[in-house]
């Protein structure tokens, strides 16, 4: 499967921007972050067709025996069922090898590796497999788990903050490498926006929504050597920011004597025909006493 990993990380975070930026309260309500994630997942669901995903993060509190927990708080397909209740342990990774069979949610939050399973062997013969698919929620005792796929969630910083996975069940293609690059890139998304609504939370969200989105385009200018994607990226992701309809950009030519739009979205995106406007010359540009009688025929006016 190909696809674009950049435009794929675009897409994601210019809706996630635009749904924030729309409900400032997601930042507050006790749901409003459940929603948001839920944007996620059904994104990771539809880019790698599975059957169910789900994101897992660490608790802030450790449980009552001072065990470190991470709970499922986001899902789609046969695990949705299992939001706010399914958890894991997180462990120190040097006291890992001391546990056998801890299950490969904890191994991936605990190590912060990714695991990409390609077939259920693959699954199986993983040293801490748990053993147990009652745990994966199944929705048919006759099916079985043909792919699972889990990259760690990190924050902007580094520090590991929970797991996204995507599964796949019987009769299903496998997943490969792309798909984990995939997934991975959608985590990095997950860690950005987790980051940025706590940031709204503290009463800061016109500040975390406009360095959400410069981060977007710097994100861009980095990786995009095209300009023209490039520009296409900075209109949704400033559409999203102001909640625009629609956004174009439009750039003066080489002769100096045109301006050209070269990206849009919404109502202004491009068409076959391209929106262009001819720039004045500088030397119709005169000082008129009164504006009002100016013929706009002769000239451009500059009112003083």
């Amino acid at each position: 499967m190909t696809m674009n990993i950049l435009r794929l990380s675009t897409d994601l975070q210019s809706l996630l921007i635009k749904n924030l930026a729309a409900q400032p309260d997601l930042a507050t309500q006790p749901d409003g972050l459940t929603t948001l994630l839920g944007n996620i997942v059904a994104k990771v669901s539809d880019v790698l067709k599975a059957d169910a995903c789900s994101i897992y993060l660490i608790d802030p509190v450790p449980a009552a025996a001072g065990q470190r927990l991470a709970t499922m708080r986001a899902a789609s397909g046969y695990q949705e069922k299992s939001v706010g209740i399914a958890n894991c342990l997180v462990l120190p990774v040097e006291e890992i090898p001391h546990h056998a069979k801890l299950g490969l949610t904890t191994w991936v939050i605990s190590t912060g590796r990714s695991f990409l399973a390609k077939s259920p062997e693959d699954l199986i013969q993983h040293t801490y497999w748990s053993g147990k698919y009652d745990d994966l929620q199944l929705p048919d005792a006759e099916l079985k788990l043909d792919a699972f796929l889990a990259v760690p969630l990190r924050s902007p910083q580094g520090q590991i903050i929970g797991a996204l996975k995507a599964e796949r069940l019987t009769g299903n293609a496998p997943f490969a490498v792309n798909d984990q690059i995939a997934l991975e890139t959608l985590a990095r998304v997950a860690g950005r926006c987790l980051a940025y609504v706590e940031n709204a939370r503290g009463g800061q969200l016109d500040a975390a929504i406009t360095s959400w989105t410069l981060d977007v385009i710097a994100e861009a200018v980095a990786a995009e050597g095209e300009l023209d994607a490039f520009l296409d990226i900075a209109v949704r992701a400033t559409a999203a920011a102001t909640q625009a309809d629609s956004c174009a950009a439009f750039l003066i030519d080489e002769s100096k004597k045109t301006l050209i739009q070269r990206a849009g979205c919404g109502s202004q995106v491009l068409r076959k025909v391209i929106r262009s406007y001819q720039l004045p010359d500088h030397t119709q540009l005169v000082d008129c006493e009164d504006p009002k009688i100016c013929n706009p025929l002769d000239c451009l006016h500059r009112d003083r």
